[in-house]
């Protein structure tokens, strides 16, 4: 019976062996080369991947053995886990933090049986997932005796992303996760519980520019100053293990490899944190490989433009080949999965493709290995010999995220687009945060915008995503209180027109008054003029007399 169908999870590589050595045909079975066909299953117990290369992304437990030329950092950081609950790695973005998290240290641990364990089993998480990931065990969560001695590695990817949740959330995260590393309480991991006294590792990484403001949180305890490895760039003399070592295991050879290795020296000396760039133009070579002479040429490489060039070649590539509205659509998709400071974010994959046309753009986006697809409340990989991994409890989210962040700095269209765009990013990131803040106090209308900030973000319609609720209420608050202010202006419109007739009444009454004293006065004195010349009469008749 084929040892994979015996133990589905166990590794691709062990199950080859184990089946080639009870082979029913003695020719099959690796006689004369056991000890070298046990020593490449333990170095590569999944296999040798294709392609070899991982591109942008970081690897993972599946390619343990294939992250070539950082054994030093490998069995440094081993070392520092084998004697502490924890440890930090800090270093540039795109140094290879996360690989060495799990591609690295945690497959070495699990081989070495660290702890007196029976394997380690490996669950990888991002705070940008939320709070709920990790989080103190709900009170009456026991455990109950440990069913075996496995231990379980606990690696936090990103710990910077903790800057960018809600205060609440934050406060939450942090709190559990310093409570596990630490070993202070029980703590709920995807939905299982881990106890204190049970083996447990946590190794985070975190950029190194970020790292001062995450060590700073209270909540932390300042655990990631406790046993902090930085990491740094790849030595110059292991840049051959990376170019030429994942595709000679793949029995492939590299034609010229000696020019690429030096363009990759001469790259990685001035930015430490382009290796992500170096994976990518492999990968996009491995793509253009001979497979009938198994090489890899050299007029390939020269055609995706070398390192520097393969990344925006690949992605304006793709854009080119686009209808005007598959490219609009693409400039959609790639620009809401940045953040306004230019750090890329996971989205929902259903609230930004929402229409065929977009679907289509996306799967060609992750055909190209631009964008990461993940299932964030799914099952994660483990490690070679631990058992499956921690479940989660909750339904599956389907996310999408840019493969790496040298993306947007890389391909020139991109990066435009991202410079345009980034004051209507700010409004967004700026509406999704005061939203949660105005949902966890109630909704009170005094936190709801107003005036410019609320028109500007009017505009942006769907791309609001959750915080459109938010902009709806002020929307229809600013509303209210606009018939509001127009019933009020049109009472005291009211008020001043009959104030100005009564003014105008009254003055016009003034005016008659002064016009009849006037009249009153003139036939007073036309009286005393007549009584004057009465008088005079009179007084010339007697003087006649």
């Amino acid at each position: 019976v084929p040892l994979a169908e015996v133990c589905p999870d166990a590794p691709p590589a062990l199950c080859a062996l184990v089946d080639r050595l009870l082979s029913v045909d003695p020719d099959k079975r690796p006689a004369r080369d056991i000890s070298a066909a046990i020593h490449e299953v333990w170095r590569r117990p999944w296999g040798v991947p294709d392609p070899p290369y991982v591109g942008l992304a970081a690897l993972d437990a599946r390619r343990a053995g294939y992250i070539a030329g950082r054994d030093a950092d490998i069995e440094d950081i081993a070392r520092s886990v084998v004697g502490h609950r924890s440890v930090v790695l800090s270093g540039p973005s795109g140094c290879g933090k996360s690989s060495l998290a799990t591609a690295g240290v945690a497959a070495r641990i699990d081989q070495d049986l660290v702890a007196k364990t029976d394997g380690w089993r490996l669950v990888t998480l991002r705070p940008s997932e939320g709070a709920g990931v990790l989080r103190a065990a709900p009170p009456g969560k026991g455990l109950g005796p440990p069913p075996d001695r496995t231990g379980t590695i606990v690696v936090v990817d990103q710990l910077e992303e903790v800057l960018q949740l809600g205060e609440t959330d934050r406060i939450a995260f942090t709190s559990a996760l310093a409570d596990l590393a630490w070993g202070d309480a029980d703590v709920e991991v995807r939905g299982a519980v881990l106890g204190r006294d049970q083996p447990v590792r946590v190794i985070a990484t975190v950029r190194d520019d970020l790292f001062g403001r995450v060590a700073a949180l209270p909540e932390l305890r300042r655990f990631p100053e406790r046993n902090l490895y930085t990491v740094r760039g790849v030595e110059p003399n292991a840049m051959v293990d990376i170019v030429c070592g994942p595709a000679r295991a793949a029995g492939f050879a590299l034609e010229d490899g000696d020019a690429v290795v030096a363009e990759a020296v001469r790259i990685l000396a001035s930015d430490p944190g382009a290796l992500p760039l170096v994976q990518f133009a492999l990968t996009r070579w491995w793509e253009e490989r001979d497979i009938s002479a198994r090489i890899l040429p050299q007029r390939a490489w020269q055609s995706i433009g070398g390192i520097e060039g393969a990344l925006a070649e690949a992605a304006q590539a793709l854009h080119d080949g686009l209808s005007p509205a598959e490219r609009a659509a693409m400039r959609t998709l790639l620009i809401a999965m940045f953040r306004p400071d230019g750090t890329r974010i996971r989205v929902p994959e259903a609230e930004v493709a929402a229409d065929d046309t977009t679907r289509s753009v996306l799967a060609r986006l992750v055909e190209r290995r631009l964008v990461t697809r993940h299932a964030d409340t799914v099952s994660e990989s483990r490690t070679a010999a631990g058992p499956d991994a921690l479940r989660a409890s909750s339904p599956t989210e389907v996310t999408l995220e840019v493969v790496h962040e040298a993306l947007g700095r890389r391909w020139p269209l991109l990066h435009t687009w991202l410079e345009e765009t980034r004051s209507e990013r700010e409004l967004i990131h700026d509406a999704g945060v005061d939203a949660t803040r105005w949902q966890r106090s109630g909704r009170p209308a005094d936190m709801l915008w107003r005036g410019a900030r609320l028109v500007a973000a009017q505009r942006l319609g769907a791309r609001l995503g959750e915080a459109r609720s938010f902009i709806d209420a002020a929307r229809d608050v600013e509303g209210r209180a606009r018939w509001t202010r127009r019933g009020i202006f049109g009472v005291l419109a009211g008020l001043a027109a009959a104030v100005v007739v009564v003014v105008l009444s009254y003055l016009a009454s003034n005016r008659e008054r002064a016009e009849a004293q006037h009249a009153l006065e003139d036939l007073e004195q036309q009286q005393r003029q007549t009584e004057e010349a009465r008088a005079e009469a009179e007084t010339a008749r007697a003087a006649a007399d």
